[in-house]
Parts: C-alpha cells; sequence; structure tokens
C-alpha cells in the first residue's frame, strides 16, 4: 500500500484541531494514541529520534508534534479512501 495523496483541506483540518491545545500536549497526547494503537515500536523509535536529533524538550515536543501531524493527515486520508470504497463513491 502506498501513502496517500493528502488533499489540501485534509492538512487545514489537521491543523486546526491541533492548534487547538499546545504543542506539547499534542505531541504526549499523539505518543499515547500510538502506545494504545500498538505502535509503541514507533513511538519507541521517534523518542530515540528525539534524543539523538534534539536538544531540548521544546524541539523534541515540536518534532514529535510535526510527526503526528502528518501521521494524522495519513491517517485521516486513509480512513476517508476507505469510507469512499465502502460507500462506492
Amino acid at each position: 500500500m502506498k501513502i496517500p495523496k493528502i488533499s489540501d483541506e485534509c492538512v487545514l483540518a489537521i491543523i486546526q484541531k491541533a492548534g487547538q491545545e499546545q504543542p506539547h500536549e499534542f505531541a504526549a497526547q499523539w505518543l499515547a494514541e500510538l502506545v494504545l494503537a500498538d505502535q509503541k515500536p514507533v513511538a519507541t523509535m521517534l523518542m530515540a529520534l528525539t534524543e539523538q536529533f534534539c536538544d531540548d524538550e521544546l524541539q523534541a515536543c515540536k518534532l514529535v508534534a510535526c510527526v503526528g501531524l502528518i501521521w494524522k493527515q495519513i491517517e485521516t486520508t486513509m480512513e476517508a479512501e476507505e469510507m469512499n470504497e465502502a460507500w462506492n463513491v
């Protein structure tokens, strides 16, 4: 399966929704969602990357939040495509 093309509308919607929280809150919530979704290896890998590439906690939160935004955009687009297929749209 390839990564779907993400629409401008999806990008804006996810950014607007995420913007309702502070970046550190969004990052923490998204990491928790990963663990609950049985994606703990992804969360662990991302935390290791923050240790390697980020100089402080603020940079780490920003990196995690950015990855979370991209993940949610891909996930939302895939879910929309699945619904369109199920409804023959």
